[in-house]
């Protein structure tokens, strides 16, 4: 129980700081760092899945109802949780401990978890959005900036925390 409850406030957490935050920053006029992939992006996936899909799929129904964007939000955090697990299940090797927890892994393999996904976030939310792969297509500079800022920000983020884990 105590497991879900620190995730749960996590995530409300980060929901609030890109409600009230993020979703402000407008840099170059488009870009927006998406933050709010982070707590599900960081719930080990042997956990419980049916609670991890619950989690997701509330959490974007929350920023949909809050941003109005029609669902866009919560199609992504489904579609995140849902095959993060495929992450995990390339990484394990014959022979090896199998990686359950992102914190098993070391730091070039979680900059490209944390790429893979966000960049699959944001391309997906682009794409909800328009519904029109021209305009997306158009928009890849954009969105692979946004995967940056949105990395920078989730590393940040997370070195803040580790510290004070640390400590």
């Amino acid at each position: 129980m105590n497991f879900n409850f620190k995730y749960i406030l996590l995530l409300l957490f980060f929901l609030l700081l890109q409600i009230l935050w993020f979703n402000h920053i407008k840099l170059l006029g488009y870009i927006t760092p998406i933050i709010f992939l982070y707590p599900l992006l960081i719930l080990p996936p042997d956990k419980n899945e049916n609670l991890q899909l619950f989690l997701a799929f509330f959490s974007g129904l929350f920023l949909d109802i809050i941003i109005h964007t029609g669902g866009v939000f919560t199609a992504v955090s489904v579609f995140i949780v849902y095959t993060k697990k495929i992450f995990f299940w390339y990484l394990d090797k014959p022979g090896k401990k199998p990686v359950n927890n992102l914190f098993e892994l070391d730091f070039f393999k979680k900059i490209i978890y944390y790429v893979i996904y966000i960049f699959i976030g944001i391309f997906l939310i682009a794409l909800l959005q328009s519904f029109q792969i021209s305009f997306v297509i158009s928009r890849l500079p954009y969105i692979f900036i946004n995967t940056f800022f949105s990395l920078f920000f989730i590393i940040f983020i997370e070195y803040l925390f580790l510290i004070r884990e640390n400590k």
